[in-house]
């Protein structure tokens, strides 16, 4: 029998520090850059490089319909529909409701209530808490993380 092995390994978690723009003192970077995505090797190719095009940060509530291109990072409270882009990162301590599409999105904490279309994957770490329907090709979860709802890892579903 052919098996398949499963590639998912938590130990290759990113750390935060993948995801947080840089801080360097007397600078303001108007789009700030990160080391690299998870799956992303970290040399130094313009391909590998992941850049932020906006940040909801820590302290921040929106309401309503949230629309973007290229990769977003919510670190704040969101409530309505987000859709579009290739990255959605949802940090820890984040509240997001509504609804999600994105190629790409990963919850790398916060409380998440809301159905999630992805065209190529979602991925959750621990300590996220999700409620809600996940839809993409390719879902992976932390051991021990929340989660109530529904997985369909199909490509057939609606959004």
């Amino acid at each position: 029998m052919n098996e398949t092995k499963n590639r998912w390994n938590s130990a290759h978690r990113p750390s935060e520090e993948h995801f947080l723009p840089p801080s360097a003192p007397n600078q303001v970077p108007h789009t700030p850059e990160l080391k690299g995505s998870p799956r992303v090797s970290r040399d130094n190719s313009s391909h590998n490089s992941c850049e932020l095009n906006a940040i909801v940060g820590e302290g921040t509530h929106f309401e309503g319909n949230l629309s973007f291109s290229g990769q977003i990072r919510i670190d704040g409270q969101v409530e309505g529909e987000i859709r579009g882009g290739q990255l959605l990162i949802i940090g820890e301590g984040s509240s997001v409701t509504g609804e999600i599409h994105a190629a790409q999105v990963i919850i790398l904490g916060g409380t998440v209530e809301a159905n999630i279309y992805a065209t190529d994957s979602i991925e959750i770490y621990l300590p996220a808490v999700v409620a809600g329907d996940l839809h993409a090709p390719q879902i992976y979860m932390d051991r021990g993380i929340e989660f109530q709802g529904t997985c369909d890892m199909t490509g057939n579903s609606p959004g």
